[in-house]
């Protein structure tokens, strides 16, 4: 999916929110956590590498039936890879994403499991004092398990495990997979 038919699609579902809104599915969603990306992430074998950051999103989505829905989100993933040698010589790279997803949910009672499937554009920063700084953006699948607890009628909380494949390339030197694990809270509509 090229970028400007991914930001027609989220323009899309953000201009038909206010028409769902009737039918208490729509939610606004916040959610912090950590993540961790593969040792693939880290570019420099001789040197001690840190490949965990914290992460949060938000995000809004729409359940056009308790078992289904779709949900755009923003993930700031941190660093995913942080190298420092100590004498100078460091090199790091962050990534943020924007998703969409479908969520298949299992409501019983007032607790839900569900999974989500879809597609994440992300963009990659590599920043060293000693290897060449670029830049990278990709496209790829992501999916996600979690548990939703809905509290109150207008308020959830949630906790959920997501994974990013193949975050990064050529122009940072690395692909890695990243999974981020998170806790938030939903504000339905």
């Amino acid at each position: 999916m090229n970028k400007s038919k991914f930001v027609a699609l989220l323009i899309g579902l953000v201009a038909a929110a206010p028409a769902f809104a009737d039918n208490d599915g729509l939610y606004l969603g916040a959610q912090v956590g950590n993540s961790q990306s593969k040792e693939s992430a880290c570019v420099d074998p001789s040197i001690q590498c840190d490949r965990k950051d914290t992460s949060w999103s938000g995000s809004v989505g729409f359940m056009f039936t308790p078992n289904w829905g779709a949900e755009v989100g923003y993930h700031y993933l941190g660093r995913v890879m942080d190298q420092n040698d100590g004498a100078g010589m460091q090199s790091s790279a962050k990534v943020r994403a924007v998703d969409l997803v479908l969520v298949g949910a299992f409501p019983i009672q007032s607790v839900s499991l569900y999974g989500k499937f879809g597609g994440y554009r992300a963009q990659t920063d590599l920043t060293s004092s000693y290897l060449t700084e670029g830049s990278s953006k990709n496209n790829q699948w992501t999916y996600g398990v979690g548990i939703r607890w809905d509290v109150f009628k207008h308020l959830a909380l949630r906790a959920e495990m997501q994974r990013f494949q193949n975050v990064g390339g050529g122009a940072v030197g690395f692909r890695s997979d990243v999974n981020t694990y998170s806790g938030g809270v939903l504000l339905t509509f």
